[in-house]
């Protein structure tokens, strides 16, 4: 099952880590802008379309009203054929881009993989850490329930009694640090794989 939730935390960074999102999205812009760039060697064709109406009126003259309407249409094709070898170079420094963000993604891709993992043990570390500090802190209340015990039956001194409680005092304050350092942990593990404010 660890392995299992190892590999959810992996999947959930790879969909929701902001860093790789950003790298992501700056990868799928380098591949537009190489189609952009191509697509400056492609004829262009500008379709237009028209209606034309007009209508005029005159109060003297030979003709003393006029009209006209009809559909006007027409095509443009253009070609860029030579711009200075411009389009070449710029589709050249795409692809630079485009092969530079790839490098960059997997370069994070790899990180965000190193960090997931080393959070991911760091929390089963301290999760084994508090399940041993929980053990000892009802270890350390039962000893001193017996020491209350045999301090009332007389069977015990003060000193012994105290180092019990001091036993207790310090196996709880154990307890509580290595929570504090789990739920850290665990904290961490979420904001790497981008799902720290999800409602799970």
């Amino acid at each position: 099952t660890t392995t299992a939730q190892l590999e959810q935390s992996l999947s959930a960074s790879s969909s929701s880590n902001t860093e790789l999102l950003l790298a992501n999205s700056q990868m799928k812009l380098a591949r537009l802008t190489i189609k952009e760039w191509k697509g400056q060697r492609m004829p262009f064709i500008d379709l237009n379309a028209g209606y034309d109406f007009t209508r005029s009126s005159s109060q003297a003259g030979l003709i003393q009203r006029n009209r006209s309407n009809g559909v006007s249409y027409g095509f443009t094709v253009r070609w860029n054929l030579f711009n200075g070898f411009n389009l070449t170079r710029n589709l050249k420094n795409a692809k630079l881009d485009y092969n530079s963000a790839e490098i960059r993604l997997n370069e994070i891709t790899s990180s965000v993989n190193a960090q997931v993992r080393m959070a991911y043990l760091q929390l089963l570390s301290y999760t084994e850490i508090v399940n041993l500090d929980k053990q000892n802190t009802i270890l350390a209340k039962e000893n001193i329930d017996l020491s209350i015990n045999r301090f009332g039956a007389g069977l015990t001194d003060e000193l012994q009694f105290k180092e019990a409680q001091q036993s207790y005092i310090e196996a709880f304050s154990r307890m509580i640090s290595s929570q504090y350092d789990a739920l850290l942990a665990e904290t961490t593990l979420k904001r790497i794989t981008g799902t720290l404010f999800n409602k799970d």
